[in-house]
Protein backbone atom coordinates (compact mmCIF):
# COMPACT_ATOMS: atom_id res chain seq x y z
CA UNK A 1 0.00 0.00 0.00
CA UNK A 2 2.79 2.56 1.01
CA UNK A 3 4.33 1.33 -2.59
CA UNK A 4 1.05 2.29 -4.46
CA UNK A 5 1.35 6.09 -2.46
CA UNK A 6 4.64 6.68 -3.12
CA UNK A 7 4.41 5.69 -6.76
CA UNK A 8 1.41 7.79 -7.09
CA UNK A 9 3.27 10.92 -5.41
CA UNK A 10 5.76 10.20 -8.07
CA UNK A 11 3.70 10.82 -10.62
CA UNK A 12 2.56 13.69 -9.65
CA UNK A 13 5.84 15.59 -8.74
CA UNK A 14 7.08 14.20 -11.98
CA UNK A 15 3.91 15.73 -13.95
CA UNK A 16 4.50 19.21 -11.95
CA UNK A 17 8.09 19.07 -12.51
CA UNK A 18 7.55 18.58 -16.58
CA UNK A 19 4.38 20.94 -16.51
CA UNK A 20 6.97 23.75 -15.04
CA UNK A 21 10.16 23.19 -17.37
CA UNK A 22 7.34 23.41 -20.13
CA UNK A 23 6.35 26.63 -18.98
CA UNK A 24 9.30 28.46 -17.84
CA UNK A 25 11.97 26.83 -20.67
CA UNK A 26 9.99 25.52 -23.31
CA UNK A 27 11.36 22.14 -22.61
CA UNK A 28 10.26 19.01 -24.23
CA UNK A 29 7.72 20.72 -27.01
CA UNK A 30 8.33 19.66 -30.74
CA UNK A 31 10.86 21.49 -32.87
CA UNK A 32 8.96 24.87 -34.32
CA UNK A 33 10.09 24.52 -38.38
CA UNK A 34 11.42 28.04 -39.24
CA UNK A 35 8.90 30.81 -40.90
CA UNK A 36 10.49 31.59 -44.43
CA UNK A 37 10.83 34.95 -45.86
CA UNK A 38 8.69 35.36 -48.79
CA UNK A 39 9.96 37.29 -51.68
CA UNK A 40 7.11 39.50 -53.70
CA UNK A 41 9.20 39.68 -56.51
CA UNK A 42 8.83 35.70 -56.75
CA UNK A 43 5.76 35.45 -56.32
CA UNK A 44 3.49 33.50 -58.92
CA UNK A 45 2.84 35.63 -61.57
CA UNK A 46 -0.93 36.08 -61.27
CA UNK A 47 -0.70 37.18 -58.14
CA UNK A 48 1.11 40.36 -59.13
CA UNK A 49 -0.66 43.60 -61.10
CA UNK A 50 1.58 46.55 -62.59
CA UNK A 51 0.77 49.69 -62.97
CA UNK A 52 3.40 51.57 -65.68
CA UNK A 53 4.00 54.31 -67.69
CA UNK A 54 6.28 51.72 -69.52
CA UNK A 55 4.24 49.45 -70.93
CA UNK A 56 3.12 51.70 -73.63
CA UNK A 57 5.35 54.12 -74.25
CA UNK A 58 5.53 56.59 -76.82
CA UNK A 59 7.62 59.74 -77.37
CA UNK A 60 7.29 62.65 -79.59
CA UNK A 61 9.84 62.72 -82.78
CA UNK A 62 10.27 66.25 -83.84
CA UNK A 63 10.40 66.89 -87.58
CA UNK A 64 11.36 69.43 -89.88
CA UNK A 65 7.95 68.83 -92.71
CA UNK A 66 8.83 68.99 -96.48
CA UNK A 67 4.88 70.29 -97.12
CA UNK A 68 3.50 70.77 -100.19
CA UNK A 69 -0.42 71.83 -101.19
CA UNK A 70 -2.32 69.36 -103.03
CA UNK A 71 -5.99 69.16 -104.71
CA UNK A 72 -9.12 69.52 -103.09
CA UNK A 73 -7.87 72.19 -100.27
CA UNK A 74 -5.47 69.18 -98.55
CA UNK A 75 -1.83 69.45 -97.94
CA UNK A 76 0.87 66.91 -98.33
CA UNK A 77 3.54 66.39 -95.42
CA UNK A 78 6.44 64.27 -95.97
CA UNK A 79 9.89 63.44 -94.40
CA UNK A 80 12.59 61.10 -94.13
CA UNK A 81 15.12 60.29 -91.26
CA UNK A 82 16.11 57.63 -88.81
CA UNK A 83 13.61 56.77 -85.75
CA UNK A 84 15.01 55.38 -82.70
CA UNK A 85 12.40 52.50 -82.74
CA UNK A 86 12.06 48.79 -81.58
CA UNK A 87 11.69 47.17 -85.78
CA UNK A 88 9.45 44.51 -84.57
CA UNK A 89 7.34 46.83 -82.41
CA UNK A 90 7.57 50.25 -83.67
CA UNK A 91 4.23 51.50 -82.23
CA UNK A 92 4.56 54.69 -84.76
CA UNK A 93 1.25 57.07 -84.30
CA UNK A 94 -0.02 60.07 -86.18
CA UNK A 95 -1.50 62.50 -84.63
CA UNK A 96 -3.06 66.26 -85.85
CA UNK A 97 -3.85 68.04 -82.81
CA UNK A 98 -5.65 65.51 -80.83
CA UNK A 99 -6.43 63.50 -83.82
CA UNK A 100 -5.29 60.34 -84.96
CA UNK A 101 -4.64 59.82 -88.16
CA UNK A 102 -5.42 56.77 -89.77
CA UNK A 103 -2.42 54.42 -91.75
CA UNK A 104 -3.01 53.27 -95.30
CA UNK A 105 -1.28 50.77 -97.50
CA UNK A 106 0.31 52.74 -100.37
CA UNK A 107 0.77 56.23 -101.67
CA UNK A 108 -2.01 56.66 -104.13
CA UNK A 109 -4.56 55.13 -101.66
CA UNK A 110 -2.91 58.30 -99.74
CA UNK A 111 -3.80 60.44 -101.91
CA UNK A 112 -7.28 59.51 -102.55
CA UNK A 113 -8.33 60.28 -98.37
CA UNK A 114 -9.01 63.56 -96.58
CA UNK A 115 -6.74 62.51 -93.72
CA UNK A 116 -3.72 59.36 -93.75
CA UNK A 117 -0.24 58.42 -93.12
CA UNK A 118 1.92 55.94 -94.79
CA UNK A 119 4.99 55.25 -93.02
CA UNK A 120 7.99 53.12 -95.14
CA UNK A 121 9.90 51.53 -92.07
CA UNK A 122 13.25 49.66 -93.11
CA UNK A 123 13.89 46.26 -92.85
CA UNK A 124 15.04 45.15 -89.12
CA UNK A 125 18.68 43.89 -89.79
CA UNK A 126 21.01 41.65 -88.03
CA UNK A 127 23.66 43.49 -85.69
CA UNK A 128 26.88 43.83 -87.79
CA UNK A 129 29.03 43.50 -84.09
CA UNK A 130 26.90 42.26 -81.21
CA UNK A 131 28.99 43.74 -77.87
CA UNK A 132 32.68 44.78 -77.82
CA UNK A 133 34.83 46.61 -74.42
CA UNK A 134 36.67 49.30 -75.90
CA UNK A 135 39.16 51.62 -74.34
CA UNK A 136 41.97 54.07 -74.88
CA UNK A 137 44.43 52.36 -77.27
CA UNK A 138 44.96 51.79 -80.88
CA UNK A 139 41.69 51.82 -83.07
CA UNK A 140 39.49 48.60 -82.77
CA UNK A 141 38.78 47.70 -86.37
CA UNK A 142 35.79 45.53 -88.05
CA UNK A 143 35.54 44.58 -91.82
CA UNK A 144 31.97 44.95 -92.71
CA UNK A 145 29.47 45.45 -95.26
CA UNK A 146 27.96 48.73 -95.65
CA UNK A 147 24.73 48.44 -98.20
CA UNK A 148 24.01 51.80 -99.21
CA UNK A 149 25.68 55.39 -99.34
CA UNK A 150 22.34 56.36 -97.04
CA UNK A 151 23.20 54.03 -94.45
CA UNK A 152 23.38 55.09 -90.47
CA UNK A 153 25.18 53.16 -87.83
CA UNK A 154 22.88 52.61 -84.72
CA UNK A 155 23.93 50.93 -81.80
CA UNK A 156 23.68 51.42 -77.92
CA UNK A 157 26.90 52.44 -75.59
CA UNK A 158 27.71 52.91 -71.93
CA UNK A 159 30.55 54.23 -70.23
CA UNK A 160 31.67 52.41 -67.18
CA UNK A 161 33.72 55.26 -65.51
CA UNK A 162 31.26 57.13 -63.52
CA UNK A 163 34.25 59.40 -62.35
CA UNK A 164 33.75 61.81 -65.75
CA UNK A 165 31.13 63.13 -67.20
CA UNK A 166 31.62 61.87 -70.54
CA UNK A 167 34.30 61.08 -73.28
CA UNK A 168 34.40 61.03 -77.14
CA UNK A 169 34.49 58.11 -79.64
CA UNK A 170 35.41 58.24 -82.87
CA UNK A 171 34.31 55.89 -85.80
CA UNK A 172 35.91 56.37 -89.18
CA UNK A 173 35.81 53.99 -92.76
CA UNK A 174 39.51 55.40 -93.51
CA UNK A 175 39.58 58.77 -95.16
CA UNK A 176 36.21 58.51 -96.73
CA UNK A 177 33.88 59.05 -93.78
CA UNK A 178 33.93 59.79 -89.61
CA UNK A 179 31.90 60.46 -86.84
CA UNK A 180 32.40 61.17 -83.07
CA UNK A 181 30.16 60.57 -79.99
CA UNK A 182 30.21 61.90 -76.93
CA UNK A 183 29.49 58.57 -74.45
CA UNK A 184 27.68 60.17 -71.30
CA UNK A 185 25.61 57.63 -69.91
CA UNK A 186 26.06 55.11 -67.33
CA UNK A 187 23.24 52.79 -68.67
CA UNK A 188 22.48 51.96 -72.12
CA UNK A 189 22.12 54.63 -74.77
CA UNK A 190 21.05 54.80 -78.27
CA UNK A 191 22.87 56.36 -80.44
CA UNK A 192 23.44 57.43 -84.22
CA UNK A 193 26.02 58.64 -86.82
CA UNK A 194 25.74 59.31 -90.77
CA UNK A 195 24.52 58.74 -92.90
CA UNK A 196 27.60 56.97 -93.80
CA UNK A 197 28.36 58.30 -97.31
CA UNK A 198 30.77 55.91 -98.56
CA UNK A 199 29.79 53.56 -102.17
CA UNK A 200 28.01 50.12 -101.00
CA UNK A 201 30.27 47.23 -100.32
CA UNK A 202 32.88 45.62 -97.97
CA UNK A 203 34.77 48.10 -95.68
CA UNK A 204 36.95 48.17 -92.75
CA UNK A 205 35.77 50.35 -89.89
CA UNK A 206 37.55 52.03 -86.80
CA UNK A 207 36.43 53.08 -83.55
CA UNK A 208 38.63 55.05 -81.33
CA UNK A 209 38.71 56.51 -78.16
CA UNK A 210 40.26 59.42 -77.31
CA UNK A 211 42.05 60.13 -74.18
CA UNK A 212 44.66 59.29 -71.08
CA UNK A 213 45.77 55.98 -69.83
CA UNK A 214 45.79 57.64 -66.43
CA UNK A 215 41.60 58.20 -66.47
CA UNK A 216 39.40 55.13 -66.91
CA UNK A 217 37.86 55.97 -70.09
CA UNK A 218 36.26 52.76 -71.44
CA UNK A 219 32.70 51.44 -72.05
CA UNK A 220 30.74 48.76 -73.95
CA UNK A 221 29.21 48.94 -77.13
CA UNK A 222 26.26 46.97 -78.30
CA UNK A 223 24.16 46.14 -81.48
CA UNK A 224 25.84 47.89 -83.73
CA UNK A 225 23.86 47.55 -86.63
CA UNK A 226 23.29 49.38 -90.46
CA UNK A 227 20.01 50.97 -90.62
CA UNK A 228 18.43 52.73 -93.76
CA UNK A 229 16.30 55.99 -92.96
CA UNK A 230 12.45 55.82 -92.41
CA UNK A 231 10.05 57.66 -94.56
CA UNK A 232 6.50 59.06 -93.78
CA UNK A 233 3.86 60.90 -95.67
CA UNK A 234 0.67 62.40 -94.47
CA UNK A 235 -2.62 64.24 -96.11
CA UNK A 236 -4.82 66.51 -94.19
CA UNK A 237 -6.92 69.37 -94.62
CA UNK A 238 -5.54 72.76 -95.33
CA UNK A 239 -6.68 74.10 -92.07
CA UNK A 240 -5.59 70.88 -89.82
CA UNK A 241 -2.69 71.15 -87.46
CA UNK A 242 0.44 69.80 -88.54
CA UNK A 243 1.03 66.40 -87.86
CA UNK A 244 3.12 64.73 -85.16
CA UNK A 245 4.66 61.45 -84.67
CA UNK A 246 5.11 59.63 -81.85
CA UNK A 247 6.51 56.26 -81.59
CA UNK A 248 7.87 53.55 -78.79
CA UNK A 249 11.53 54.37 -78.19
CA UNK A 250 14.33 51.86 -78.36
CA UNK A 251 15.58 53.04 -74.90
CA UNK A 252 11.80 53.55 -73.00
CA UNK A 253 13.40 53.61 -69.65
CA UNK A 254 16.45 56.06 -70.51
CA UNK A 255 13.87 58.09 -72.79
CA UNK A 256 10.77 57.93 -69.99
CA UNK A 257 13.37 59.36 -67.14
CA UNK A 258 15.06 62.08 -69.59
CA UNK A 259 11.48 63.85 -70.18
CA UNK A 260 11.39 62.97 -73.61
CA UNK A 261 7.38 61.24 -73.10
CA UNK A 262 4.66 63.25 -73.07
CA UNK A 263 2.81 64.19 -69.73
CA UNK A 264 1.57 60.14 -68.12
CA UNK A 265 -1.52 60.89 -66.94
CA UNK A 266 -1.92 58.09 -64.09
CA UNK A 267 -6.32 57.77 -64.05
CA UNK A 268 -5.50 56.60 -67.82
CA UNK A 269 -2.87 53.60 -67.41
CA UNK A 270 -4.69 50.12 -66.36
CA UNK A 271 -3.16 47.15 -64.52
CA UNK A 272 -1.35 44.47 -66.34
CA UNK A 273 -1.99 41.07 -65.09
CA UNK A 274 1.51 38.82 -64.80
CA UNK A 275 3.71 41.03 -65.83
CA UNK A 276 6.50 38.82 -65.90
CA UNK A 277 6.58 35.27 -66.23
CA UNK A 278 10.66 34.74 -65.18
CA UNK A 279 11.93 36.39 -62.58
CA UNK A 280 14.13 38.76 -63.73
CA UNK A 281 12.46 39.30 -67.25
CA UNK A 282 12.72 42.47 -67.66
CA UNK A 283 15.15 45.33 -66.84
CA UNK A 284 11.97 47.73 -67.09
CA UNK A 285 10.32 45.94 -64.26
CA UNK A 286 12.74 44.25 -62.62
CA UNK A 287 16.78 44.90 -61.98
CA UNK A 288 19.54 44.53 -60.35
CA UNK A 289 20.69 47.83 -59.14
CA UNK A 290 23.45 49.10 -57.26
CA UNK A 291 23.22 52.41 -54.98
CA UNK A 292 26.27 52.70 -52.29
CA UNK A 293 28.18 49.55 -52.94
CA UNK A 294 24.92 47.43 -52.56
CA UNK A 295 23.59 45.57 -55.41
CA UNK A 296 19.98 44.77 -54.33
CA UNK A 297 17.20 42.61 -57.14
CA UNK A 298 14.50 45.72 -57.37
CA UNK A 299 11.24 46.45 -58.72
CA UNK A 300 11.48 49.61 -60.55
CA UNK A 301 8.50 52.07 -59.89
CA UNK A 302 9.16 55.35 -62.28
CA UNK A 303 6.64 57.73 -61.10
CA UNK A 304 3.77 57.47 -61.34
CA UNK A 305 3.75 53.58 -60.89
CA UNK A 306 1.86 50.90 -59.05
CA UNK A 307 2.47 47.33 -58.39
CA UNK A 308 0.29 45.00 -56.49
CA UNK A 309 0.84 42.03 -54.92
CA UNK A 310 -1.79 39.38 -53.37
CA UNK A 311 0.09 38.26 -50.35
CA UNK A 312 -0.71 35.67 -47.08
CA UNK A 313 1.29 35.02 -44.42
CA UNK A 314 1.18 34.51 -40.57
CA UNK A 315 -0.31 36.44 -37.78
CA UNK A 316 2.39 38.76 -36.71
CA UNK A 317 3.77 39.20 -40.29
CA UNK A 318 6.07 42.12 -41.51
CA UNK A 319 7.09 44.00 -44.75
CA UNK A 320 10.41 44.09 -45.44
CA UNK A 321 11.79 46.53 -48.44
CA UNK A 322 14.66 48.94 -49.14
CA UNK A 323 13.38 51.89 -50.95
CA UNK A 324 15.62 53.81 -53.03
CA UNK A 325 16.34 56.88 -55.58
CA UNK A 326 18.70 56.47 -58.43
CA UNK A 327 19.12 57.37 -62.36
CA UNK A 328 20.76 54.86 -63.74
CA UNK A 329 21.85 56.43 -66.70
CA UNK A 330 23.84 59.38 -63.93
CA UNK A 331 23.94 57.23 -60.71
CA UNK A 332 25.43 60.63 -59.19
CA UNK A 333 22.42 62.52 -60.18
CA UNK A 334 21.01 64.20 -57.25
CA UNK A 335 17.14 62.18 -57.68
CA UNK A 336 14.09 62.21 -55.39
CA UNK A 337 11.02 60.53 -54.90
CA UNK A 338 7.51 59.83 -53.09
CA UNK A 339 7.11 55.93 -52.38
CA UNK A 340 3.81 55.50 -50.67
CA UNK A 341 2.67 51.69 -49.05
CA UNK A 342 -1.08 50.63 -49.22
CA UNK A 343 -3.07 47.59 -47.38
CA UNK A 344 -5.82 46.21 -49.12
CA UNK A 345 -8.63 43.90 -47.96
CA UNK A 346 -12.16 43.25 -48.64
CA UNK A 347 -12.52 46.66 -51.08
CA UNK A 348 -10.88 49.21 -48.47
CA UNK A 349 -7.25 50.80 -49.03
CA UNK A 350 -4.96 51.80 -45.89
CA UNK A 351 -1.79 53.54 -46.08
CA UNK A 352 0.55 52.26 -43.73
CA UNK A 353 3.80 53.60 -44.52
CA UNK A 354 4.96 57.33 -46.88
CA UNK A 355 8.13 58.86 -47.48
CA UNK A 356 9.91 60.63 -49.76
CA UNK A 357 13.12 59.59 -50.46
CA UNK A 358 15.81 62.02 -51.74
CA UNK A 359 19.27 60.84 -53.16
CA UNK A 360 21.92 63.69 -52.79
CA UNK A 361 25.54 63.01 -53.49
CA UNK A 362 28.22 62.14 -50.50
CA UNK A 363 30.87 64.25 -49.39
CA UNK A 364 33.76 62.28 -50.95
CA UNK A 365 36.24 63.94 -49.10
CA UNK A 366 36.59 61.18 -46.34
CA UNK A 367 35.58 58.95 -48.39
CA UNK A 368 39.33 57.33 -49.19
CA UNK A 369 42.63 57.33 -48.08
CA UNK A 370 44.19 60.88 -48.35
CA UNK A 371 47.72 59.09 -49.95
CA UNK A 372 45.27 58.40 -52.98
CA UNK A 373 46.09 60.34 -56.26
CA UNK A 374 43.15 61.99 -57.64
CA UNK A 375 43.16 59.36 -61.21
CA UNK A 376 42.87 56.64 -58.11
CA UNK A 377 39.47 57.65 -57.50
CA UNK A 378 36.35 55.86 -58.42
CA UNK A 379 33.42 56.77 -57.06
CA UNK A 380 30.99 53.82 -56.51
CA UNK A 381 27.81 53.40 -58.41
CA UNK A 382 25.07 54.93 -57.08
CA UNK A 383 27.20 57.60 -54.85
CA UNK A 384 23.64 58.86 -53.08
CA UNK A 385 23.12 58.80 -49.40
CA UNK A 386 20.15 57.11 -48.79
CA UNK A 387 19.90 55.42 -45.45
CA UNK A 388 16.84 53.29 -46.25
CA UNK A 389 18.54 51.37 -49.24
CA UNK A 390 21.10 50.86 -46.28
CA UNK A 391 19.09 49.77 -43.48
CA UNK A 392 15.51 49.21 -44.90
CA UNK A 393 12.08 49.44 -43.70
CA UNK A 394 9.96 46.99 -41.28
CA UNK A 395 6.19 47.38 -41.25
CA UNK A 396 4.15 45.51 -38.76
CA UNK A 397 0.90 43.95 -41.01
CA UNK A 398 -2.47 43.56 -39.62
CA UNK A 399 -3.67 39.50 -40.21
CA UNK A 400 -2.53 37.91 -43.31
CA UNK A 401 -3.75 34.77 -42.55
CA UNK A 402 -6.66 34.76 -43.75
CA UNK A 403 -8.69 36.19 -46.65
CA UNK A 404 -7.87 38.58 -49.79
CA UNK A 405 -4.68 40.91 -48.81
CA UNK A 406 -3.11 43.01 -51.13
CA UNK A 407 0.04 45.57 -50.73
CA UNK A 408 0.50 48.37 -52.76
CA UNK A 409 3.19 50.17 -53.82
CA UNK A 410 2.53 53.12 -55.33
CA UNK A 411 5.31 56.19 -56.70
CA UNK A 412 5.00 59.44 -57.09
CA UNK A 413 7.36 62.70 -58.72
CA UNK A 414 7.27 65.51 -55.46
CA UNK A 415 5.21 68.58 -56.85
CA UNK A 416 8.11 70.71 -57.81
CA UNK A 417 9.93 68.23 -60.06
CA UNK A 418 9.34 68.64 -63.87
CA UNK A 419 10.62 64.86 -64.28
CA UNK A 420 9.73 61.93 -63.35
CA UNK A 421 11.31 60.23 -60.19
CA UNK A 422 13.19 56.50 -60.84
CA UNK A 423 11.53 54.79 -57.39
CA UNK A 424 13.03 51.75 -56.63
CA UNK A 425 11.90 48.67 -53.87
CA UNK A 426 14.75 46.57 -53.25
CA UNK A 427 13.94 42.72 -52.23
CA UNK A 428 10.52 43.54 -50.84
CA UNK A 429 9.64 40.50 -48.99
CA UNK A 430 7.12 38.85 -46.02
CA UNK A 431 9.21 38.70 -42.97
CA UNK A 432 8.07 36.03 -40.58
CA UNK A 433 6.87 37.09 -37.09
CA UNK A 434 9.16 37.40 -34.36
CA UNK A 435 9.26 34.53 -31.67
CA UNK A 436 9.01 36.04 -28.29
CA UNK A 437 10.39 33.06 -26.87
CA UNK A 438 13.71 33.78 -29.12
CA UNK A 439 14.52 37.22 -27.53
CA UNK A 440 14.83 39.23 -24.28
CA UNK A 441 13.08 42.44 -23.38
CA UNK A 442 15.61 44.72 -24.98
CA UNK A 443 14.90 46.84 -28.10
CA UNK A 444 16.85 45.54 -30.77
CA UNK A 445 17.45 47.84 -34.46
CA UNK A 446 15.03 45.48 -36.20
CA UNK A 447 11.85 46.57 -33.92
CA UNK A 448 12.39 50.14 -34.47
CA UNK A 449 9.95 51.55 -37.25
CA UNK A 450 10.12 55.71 -36.87
CA UNK A 451 14.23 56.54 -35.61
CA UNK A 452 13.60 59.67 -36.14
CA UNK A 453 10.07 60.44 -34.23
CA UNK A 454 11.37 58.09 -31.26
CA UNK A 455 14.23 60.68 -30.89
CA UNK A 456 12.10 63.23 -31.27
CA UNK A 457 9.76 62.77 -28.66
CA UNK A 458 12.13 62.01 -26.38
CA UNK A 459 14.03 64.90 -26.95
CA UNK A 460 11.23 66.89 -26.81
CA UNK A 461 9.79 65.88 -23.34
CA UNK A 462 12.91 67.35 -21.75
CA UNK A 463 10.83 70.55 -21.00
CA UNK A 464 9.84 71.72 -17.86
CA UNK A 465 6.53 70.78 -16.67
CA UNK A 466 6.32 67.51 -18.82
CA UNK A 467 4.68 64.31 -17.24
CA UNK A 468 4.54 62.33 -19.85
CA UNK A 469 6.44 58.81 -19.77
CA UNK A 470 8.94 60.10 -21.93
CA UNK A 471 10.53 62.35 -20.07
CA UNK A 472 11.33 59.26 -17.40
CA UNK A 473 12.35 57.67 -20.02
CA UNK A 474 14.88 60.31 -21.12
CA UNK A 475 15.74 61.72 -17.70
CA UNK A 476 16.78 57.81 -16.83
CA UNK A 477 19.35 57.62 -19.71
CA UNK A 478 22.55 58.36 -19.54
CA UNK A 479 23.64 61.92 -19.30
CA UNK A 480 26.45 62.00 -21.36
CA UNK A 481 24.40 59.95 -24.01
CA UNK A 482 21.66 62.49 -23.67
CA UNK A 483 24.18 65.24 -24.91
CA UNK A 484 25.31 63.55 -27.54
CA UNK A 485 21.73 62.84 -28.49
CA UNK A 486 20.41 66.25 -28.50
CA UNK A 487 22.64 67.35 -30.89
CA UNK A 488 21.21 65.43 -33.99
CA UNK A 489 19.61 66.91 -36.61
CA UNK A 490 16.09 65.68 -37.09
CA UNK A 491 15.33 67.20 -39.99
CA UNK A 492 17.66 64.01 -41.63
CA UNK A 493 17.73 60.19 -41.85
CA UNK A 494 19.21 59.40 -38.35
CA UNK A 495 22.86 58.17 -38.59
CA UNK A 496 23.87 54.56 -37.69
CA UNK A 497 26.34 56.24 -35.17
CA UNK A 498 23.11 57.80 -33.49
CA UNK A 499 20.89 54.67 -33.66
CA UNK A 500 23.39 52.79 -31.54
CA UNK A 501 23.54 55.24 -29.21
CA UNK A 502 20.00 56.02 -28.77
CA UNK A 503 19.67 51.80 -29.04
CA UNK A 504 21.99 51.54 -25.89
CA UNK A 505 20.54 54.01 -24.13
CA UNK A 506 17.08 52.78 -23.97
CA UNK A 507 18.47 49.41 -23.40
CA UNK A 508 20.16 50.18 -20.39
CA UNK A 509 16.65 51.72 -19.01
CA UNK A 510 14.95 48.45 -19.72
CA UNK A 511 17.30 47.13 -17.39
CA UNK A 512 17.29 49.62 -14.75
CA UNK A 513 15.49 48.72 -11.14
CA UNK A 514 15.24 52.25 -10.45
CA UNK A 515 13.04 52.77 -13.52
CA UNK A 516 9.63 52.05 -12.63
CA UNK A 517 7.58 53.97 -10.03
CA UNK A 518 3.82 53.01 -9.91
CA UNK A 519 2.90 56.59 -9.09
CA UNK A 520 4.27 58.06 -12.26
CA UNK A 521 2.92 55.22 -14.76
CA UNK A 522 -0.60 54.28 -12.46
CA UNK A 523 -2.49 55.80 -15.55
CA UNK A 524 -0.13 53.89 -18.23
CA UNK A 525 -2.04 50.73 -20.10
CA UNK A 526 0.58 47.88 -19.88
CA UNK A 527 1.13 45.10 -21.49
CA UNK A 528 -0.87 42.10 -19.35
CA UNK A 529 2.59 40.76 -18.84
CA UNK A 530 3.54 44.02 -17.54
CA UNK A 531 0.20 44.40 -15.83
CA UNK A 532 0.79 41.44 -13.80
CA UNK A 533 4.05 42.17 -12.26
CA UNK A 534 3.28 46.03 -11.50
CA UNK A 535 0.63 44.64 -9.58
CA UNK A 536 2.22 42.12 -7.96
CA UNK A 537 2.72 41.98 -4.18
CA UNK A 538 6.09 40.61 -4.10
CA UNK A 539 8.83 43.10 -2.49
CA UNK A 540 11.61 41.72 -5.33
CA UNK A 541 11.70 40.96 -8.94
CA UNK A 542 14.25 39.35 -11.05
CA UNK A 543 15.83 41.08 -13.96
CA UNK A 544 13.74 39.40 -16.18
CA UNK A 545 10.39 40.44 -14.43
CA UNK A 546 12.27 44.16 -14.30
CA UNK A 547 13.32 44.35 -18.34
CA UNK A 548 9.36 43.12 -19.04
CA UNK A 549 7.64 45.62 -16.84
CA UNK A 550 10.33 48.54 -18.38
CA UNK A 551 9.52 46.86 -21.87
CA UNK A 552 6.23 47.07 -21.30
CA UNK A 553 6.50 51.18 -20.60
CA UNK A 554 8.41 51.62 -23.68
CA UNK A 555 5.70 49.68 -25.98
CA UNK A 556 2.73 51.30 -24.68
CA UNK A 557 4.63 55.30 -24.70
CA UNK A 558 6.05 54.22 -28.57
CA UNK A 559 3.02 52.85 -30.29
CA UNK A 560 4.21 53.88 -33.56
CA UNK A 561 7.67 54.10 -33.22
CA UNK A 562 8.59 50.47 -32.24
CA UNK A 563 6.83 47.11 -32.39
CA UNK A 564 5.01 46.13 -29.25
CA UNK A 565 6.23 42.46 -27.67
Amino acid sequence: MKRRKLFIVSVVVAFSLAAFLIREFGLFQPERKPALIASLLRESPDRIELKSPLWDLRVNRPVEWDVQEIANRKKLYRWSGILDVDLEKPGVIVRSGTEEIPAVVGHDELLQMDRGHFLRLPNPNKPAVERIHIMVEAPYTYTLFIPSSTTHLRFSAKKLNEDIDSFPARFFIGKLWSGTIDIDSNDWKSYFLGPVDVAPGTHVLSIQVSGTYSVFQDAYIQNLTFIEPASIEVVLPEDAPPPEIFHRPKQPMQSYLAGAAADVDASEMKWVKSPWNEYDEDPRWVRQVEIQRIVRASLFLPSPSQCRFQVRGEMGSRLGFFPGVMDPSAPDRPVEGILTVYHETGGKREQIWRKQIVGTPLDMAHSFDQYLQPWQVQKPRGQLDQPGWRDGVVIPLPDISEGDHTIVFESMAPEDSNRPSPVFVGEPSILPPRRIEDRGAELSEEEVIDWTSLLKKLIESSEKNNTRPERRIWLSMDWEKRVKLAQSDLSQEILPATREILLNSLNEVIHDPDFYSRDYFKTLELSEAGRRIADSTETTRSPSEIATLNRSVFDTTFREEILPR
